[in-house]
């Protein structure tokens, strides 16, 4: 496609758009317009139903608080969630003539006979 030919596309596509504008003549759409439109566009699904008075939505946050009430004072606080099991932590590097080394530590790991390093027993070397 060449430029000249996408120009006049592009021209097409904007008559097109101000022939089916609704609000081309400067004015604001009428509400009735709108829900016309509206209906068009949601496929003839009316718009969602509100509370229609006061005491119906006061009954509505009286029941949901009732209910949060109850949740609380049925489901303790209690202890808290178990610790996670440890995991294994995994180091990967590349050495310099392109050979990958993978180290997994094992948390649960101990040295037979307790031996420690000089860093866990607080000595510096």
């Amino acid at each position: 496609m060449n430029r000249r030919q996408k120009l006049r596309d592009d021209e097409r596509l904007r008559q097109i758009l101000r022939h089916g504008d609704p609000a081309a003549d400067g004015r604001d759409p009428q509400p009735v317009d709108i829900s016309a439109w509206r209906r068009a566009l949601l496929g003839g699904k009316s718009a969602p139903r509100r509370f229609r008075n006061r005491a119906t939505r006061l009954t509505a946050i009286t029941a949901v608080g009732v209910v949060a009430l109850l949740v609380f004072l049925l489901h303790p606080g209690g202890s808290p969630p178990p610790d996670p099991a440890p995991t294994a932590r995994t180091i990967r590097f590349r050495a310099p003539g392109g050979t990958r080394i993978i180290w997994t530590l094992d948390p649960e790991f101990s040295m037979p006979g307790g031996h420690r390093s000089p860093a866990d027993k607080g000595e510096s070397s």
